[in-house]
C-alpha cells in the first residue's frame, strides 16, 4: 500500500481522529464508475485496516457497490 494521505482532525470532545478522503475501493462492473469513499478511524492503523476490509468486501461482492437482488412476484406476494 502506497503512502496514504490520512488527515488528522478533532471531534467536539477534543479527541484526535483520522480520516482518509476519497479512498479508491475499485471499479463497479455494472456502472463502470470508480467507487470511492471516506474512511474514518481512531488511529491511522485503524483507518488502514478499515480500508483494506472495504476493498476485500468489494471484491467478495463481485465488484459491485451494493448487492443487487432481483425479487420476483412470488417473493413479493409472500412478504405481503
Amino acid at each position: 500500500m502506497n503512502k496514504l494521505n490520512i488527515k488528522e482532525y478533532k471531534i467536539k470532545s477534543g479527541e484526535v481522529r483520522y480520516i482518509f478522503r476519497g479512498a479508491y475501493i475499485g471499479t463497479d462492473v455494472l456502472t463502470g464508475k470508480q467507487v470511492r469513499t471516506d474512511v474514518r478511524g481512531r488511529t491511522k492503523k485503524d483507518v488502514k485496516t478499515k480500508l483494506q476490509r472495504l476493498r476485500n468486501d468489494f471484491i467478495k461482492n463481485e465488484c459491485m457497490k451494493k448487492e443487487k437482488q432481483l425479487k420476483t412476484f412470488a417473493v413479493w406476494a409472500v412478504l405481503v
